[in-house]
């Protein structure tokens, strides 16, 4: 009796037969090649299942705190939200700092919601609330509320 070796390869997604005889019948192969697509589909119903839960977890993600608001990024984000709240409004607020901030996980980007102050033209200063998305893989940035 041949001895049969099927071997799953994820990250292609493809099934190679080894047989370690080479007398290996058409019946055998048939048989590996059931065994594999049935092993194959279950692993596409089970990522499919698990992409699922991470699609429902994303509404459900609390914020939380961002550690050090000094990170030179978080200001930058501040910065580009007063720009874009100008832009969009034609403010003309002049980004002070962000003082506060949390952030969500929203598989594969995140949410930030950052208090900002600023100052206004008659130098009258204030603190603004932005929330902005940004999936750094793409280079997205997108301002989605500024009050």
């Amino acid at each position: 009796m041949n001895n049969l070796l099927v071997h799953l390869d994820l990250q292609s997604m493809t099934t190679t037969t080894i047989t370690n005889s080479m007398t290996t019948t058409t019946s055998q192969q048939r048989q590996a090649m059931a065994t594999c697509s049935q092993l194959l589909l279950a692993l596409v119903v089970v990522a499919a299942a698990v992409d699922c839960m991470a699609a429902f977890d994303q509404d459900h993600t609390p914020f939380k705190p961002i550690p050090d608001l000094s990170v030179p990024r978080i200001q930058e984000l501040g910065r580009w939200a007063v720009q874009q709240h100008n832009d969009q409004t034609g403010d003309r607020l002049t980004f002070t700092r962000v003082n506060g901030g949390q952030f969500q996980i929203v598989a594969p980007a995140l949410n930030y919601l950052l208090a900002i102050d600023a100052t206004n033209v008659d130098g009258t200063a204030s603190t603004h609330s932005a929330l902005i998305f940004v999936q750094y893989w793409t280079n997205t940035q997108r301002l989605d509320s500024f009050n």
